[in-house]
């Protein structure tokens, strides 16, 4: 089975190898292929529409995996019994609804080993969650798939919490424990080459080309929401828990 490179990022996030809980299955690709692939022993594909959920047993059972994979239908995590995901795998919706689902039912959400989570809007609504409900983001990727930016945030339980509000927007630098200066990227490699600018920006580098420019606009109303005033980037793109694919 070929995922698409958002996908395949999203899968490759899950550690646990135990049971997944894909919250919105959509299609069901994802958890068959971290089944098939034994990136876990079993999963529970769960959608809030009956269409996805049809989609998914079609092809659930078409790669045989049945017995190893159930359905539900659920809004959010509606119809997940407690302590019974050791990963919570949810993608493809906005940070929002995001947060709504991961606040709804905070018993469910705290008894999972880890999160992994690829908001596609707001994604600092997101982070605040997952720190109020006693989380640690132990790693975040970028992954730029079919034309669009996507973040993907993998946690585990603990006690973590950022500074200032631009540090949940921006992702603070790991050598930083407060000021501007920590909260933007050490390299902005994939976004500035995408939009045909240089790759390979230091902290503390100048990106001056055409390229840049355009992805901070487009950092700035996709991603944020928030502006970028010096567009010359002194502000760097991202922090450096974040790499780029």
């Amino acid at each position: 089975m070929q995922l698409s490179k958002r996908l395949q990022t999203v899968a490759h996030l899950v550690h646990s190898g135990g049971v997944v809980a894909d919250i919105g299955c959509d299609h069901g690709f994802t958890i068959i292929y971290l089944v098939m692939n034994q990136l876990a022993s079993a999963g529970i594909a769960m959608d809030v529409a009956d269409g996805p959920l049809m989609r998914a047993k079609e092809h659930i059972h078409q790669y045989g995996l049945d017995n190893r994979i159930a359905l539900r239908k659920s809004d959010g995590l509606q119809q997940l019994v407690e302590g019974e995901a050791d990963t919570i795998l949810i993608s493809g919706i906005g940070g929002a609804l995001m947060e709504r689902i991961l606040r709804e039912f905070p018993h469910v959400t705290q008894s999972a080993k880890e999160l992994v989570l690829s908001p596609q809007s707001e994604i600092y609504k997101v982070r605040h969650a997952l720190h109020d409900l006693g989380f640690v983001i132990a790693q975040e990727e970028m992954v730029f798939d079919q034309g669009k930016y996507y973040t993907i945030i993998r946690c585990e339980r603990g006690s973590e919490h950022y500074f200032t509000e631009e540090e949940y927007i921006y992702v603070p630098d790991a050598n930083e424990t407060s000021g501007i200066s920590g909260i933007y990227a050490k390299r902005a490699c994939a976004g500035a080459a995408c939009f045909g600018g240089n790759a390979g920006y230091t902290a503390g580098e100048e990106a001056d080309s055409a390229g840049t420019a355009d992805y901070l606009r487009y950092f700035e109303s996709e991603i944020t929401g928030c502006i970028v005033s010096d567009r010359k980037a002194k502000v760097l793109l991202w922090g450096n828990r974040l790499k780029w694919k």
